[in-house]
Parts: C-alpha cells; sequence; structure tokens
C-alpha cells in the first residue's frame, strides 16, 4: 500500500497571534492528529502568510478517516478557529517515489 502526503494550505485569520495559533497546533497534534490510525509525520510550514500542514499517512484510507474524524472532536477547535475556512484548501497525494539523503 502507498503511503499518502496530505497538504492543507491556509491563512491565519486577522489577528491572531501566531503563538496562540501554535500552542493550538500543539494541542491539535497531541490531543487528535498523532493518535489517528495511519499518522507517520506532520510538519507545519510557513512562507509569507501563507501555512501549510503537511501530513504523511500509511494510507489514503487512513487519510480520509482522519478528516471524517475532525468533524465535531473538540480538540481540534481552538485550531480551527485560527484559520481563515475561506483561504483552506486540502489535497492528498499518493507517494510514488521517497528520496532521502
Amino acid at each position: 500500500m502507498s503511503k499518502v502526503i496530505e497538504v492543507a494550505k491556509f491563512k491565519l485569520n486577522e489577528g491572531v497571534d501566531v503563538e496562540v495559533f501554535l500552542q493550538a497546533s500543539e494541542e491539535f497534534n497531541a490531543n487528535f492528529v498523532s493518535i489517528q490510525s495511519g499518522y507517520i509525520t506532520r510538519n507545519l510550514v510557513q512562507e509569507n502568510d501563507v501555512w501549510a500542514d503537511i501530513v504523511e499517512w500509511e494510507s489514503m484510507e487512513d487519510a480520509v478517516n482522519c478528516g471524517r474524524a475532525m468533524s465535531g472532536n473538540g480538540h481540534i477547535k481552538n485550531y480551527m478557529v485560527c484559520m481563515k475556512m475561506e483561504s483552506v484548501e486540502v489535497n492528498r497525494f499518493t507517494a510514488i517515489r521517497t528520496y532521502m539523503k
């Protein structure tokens, strides 16, 4: 089974303190993402005002199931309220090749 890379791009809402957002991201990771079936790794990256949350999953099924589990889950609220929802774009890619040093 091929691994999946999920990329969620977004912008923060006006006035959101970056430190508050990063704390919410820590909570989101510890209490939700990292305990999902098939979770491998997560990177939070930024360039100017665009952020991306990049998660590696064991399978597409795991990535999709995590997305479904997010609905109504209390552990994600503080993270999600920081985001400008109309800017959110989520894509999932099947890993074809992995190159490492």
